[in-house]
């Protein structure tokens, strides 16, 4: 069978890459791995105008083998955002996915709930990573235009009942049935995984000295309104006057809607000079900050899944976290868990694990055993199985 994954939304500058275009990179070589179905990558480049084929390339096509690429140079994604938003996809109607791609695929996958052309010629899946944009205390965090075409897509799905869903964990599912009334059975859920040969623990301290020097606690991933950033910082200065040596290092893009609340939060912090925001880090740095760390903080309100968990366990670092949304599927009893938007709980928690290297070890090596039940070859051989469903008939 083939299989036809789009790849748009790895088109993008490495630092601007976030939680679906790592999915794609990792579940793309994993499939390919396996070499069950045949592949293709799709993507738009009207023109060549952006040459997005570069990105593709460099991330992922490189690494595969059974894989082929199809480029669309005669139709904008623009134009299918454009499309979305209004509702209106008369812009590509002369022409079917498959004939703008110039291969035609039995099963089209789109790794993410928007944007989804309505002239797809095959059977559809889509992977929803979460419903942040239906939950009404996260609505005003996304732009109209976003939050439209995520809408409009998801009524298209909802009314489709021949396009499968990939939910990333039970939450995710229960979330879609909850909300849109989607029949369980159209839902299959796939866990993610953590990439395996380039987290593991790595405690070069010298290769992180232009970041932080000395003992620090850490928060890595995305710095925006969800993450439990202000609790942090708060919880931080609670415990800095029993311990003086500690630092505090924020790692990761800081998003434009959060950045005037996250300077407001350090303005009130008495330690502010012992807090570090580093930016963007490589991935070598990622796995260096994450394998130094005392502990890593990850307060978050919600997750549709939770990777930064699992990262931070392959790199074996004690976590805090939160018993909300996903986060139990990931955590496991793995973690350290406190209330969310809690910072005197989540300061007790750092307390204690802080007072305890015996806990800490304890942490350690119950995060070693639950890493075990994730893996990306397990998420491929599942998202077969749902390729399997979709399609409708045993294939192999």
């Amino acid at each position: 069978m083939w299989v036809n994954m789009e790849a748009q939304l790895l088109c993008l500058e490495r630092k601007y890459l976030r939680g679906v275009p790592f999915y794609i990179i990792n579940l793309m070589k994993a499939l390919d791995n396996r070499n069950r179905n045949q592949y293709m990558l799709s993507f738009f480049d009207y023109h060549k105008e952006r040459n997005n084929k570069r990105y593709i390339e460099e991330y992922l096509y490189q690494h595969l083998t059974h894989t082929e690429l199809c480029e669309c140079n005669s139709l904008s994604f623009k134009d299918i955002i454009d499309a979305t938003a209004s509702d209106d996809h008369s812009c590509y109607s002369s022409k079917t996915y498959s004939q703008y791609m110039g291969k035609k695929a039995d099963l089209y996958h789109f790794p993410a709930p928007i944007n989804i052309p309505h002239n797809v010629d095959g059977k559809i899946v889509v992977t929803v990573h979460d419903v942040l944009p239906l939950l009404d205390e996260y609505k005003q965090y996304w732009t109209g235009d976003h939050q439209t075409n995520f809408l409009n897509t998801i009524k298209y799905i909802k009314e489709n009942e021949e396009i499968y869903i990939i939910a990333v964990s039970k939450n995710t599912k229960g979330d879609l049935e909850r909300i849109l009334d989607i029949g369980r059975d159209r839902i299959i859920v796939v866990p993610e995984a953590y990439d395996e040969k380039k987290l593991f623990c790595d405690k070069n301290r010298e290769r992180i000295k232009s970041v932080v020097d000395g003992p620090y606690l850490l928060y890595l991933g995305a710095i925006d309104y969800r993450k439990g950033i202000v609790e942090i910082i708060e919880a931080f200065d609670m415990i800095k006057q029993h311990y003086f040596d500690i630092k505090l290092v924020l790692a990761g893009n800081t998003e434009q809607i959060f950045q005037v609340k996250l300077e407001k939060a350090l303005m009130k912090c008495k330690n502010r000079k012992d807090i570090v925001i580093s930016g963007f880090v490589s991935e070598d740095q990622k796995r260096v900050l994450l394998s130094c760390a005392e502990i890593f903080l990850f307060p978050s309100e919600y997750e549709g899944f939770g990777l930064p968990i699992l990262e931070a366990m392959a790199c074996q670092v004690p976590i805090i976290t939160t018993n909300v949304s996903s986060i139990p599927e990931v955590g496991g009893d793995a973690v350290l868990y406190t209330r969310k938007n809690d910072s005197c709980d989540l300061a007790d928690k750092i307390e204690y694990l802080l007072n305890s290297k015996l806990d800490r070890t304890k942490y350690v090596e119950k995060g070693k055993v639950q890493l075990n039940k994730f893996s990306w070859d397990k998420t491929a051989a599942l998202t077969e199985k749902a390729y399997v469903k979709c399609y409708g008939r045993n294939y192999e």
